[in-house]
């Protein structure tokens, strides 16, 4: 089967009087059939995302549910390129074979749907 994930995202920004907009759609092939979704309470110290019967990460949909804190996340558990600001999210394919997760200052709620590659 293919294009059985479907993304739709939606971005507006007002600053100054001026507004800018952008929306991108798309579909994408997904080989695995048992994503995972949760809520996981990250530790300032490297927290690994739980996989579920996740075999290769393939799209990370990520919300840092904290009101103050942010998270950091990564593919080791040593470079944490990402940033999640308090109340943020992302969505992005993720490229590696585990996600790694840190909070600033105090633990954070971090919600999190990870689709197989």
């Amino acid at each position: 089967m293919a294009a059985e994930l479907s993304l739709n995202i939606s971005a507006n920004e007002t600053k100054n009087g001026v507004t800018f907009g952008a929306t991108f759609n798309g579909t994408v092939d997904v080989a695995g059939d048992s994503p995972i979704f949760e809520v996981k309470s990250i530790a300032t110290t490297d927290t690994t995302l739980d996989l579920g019967a996740v075999g290769t990460p393939g799209y990370l949909i990520a919300k840092n549910l904290d009101a103050t804190n942010y998270i950091t996340l990564g593919g080791d558990g040593t470079n944490y390129f990402d940033k999640l600001k308090a109340g943020e999210f992302m969505v992005k394919r993720w490229n590696g074979a585990a996600v790694h997760a840190k909070a600033n200052t105090g633990a954070c709620l971090l919600q999190y749907l990870l689709i197989p590659d």
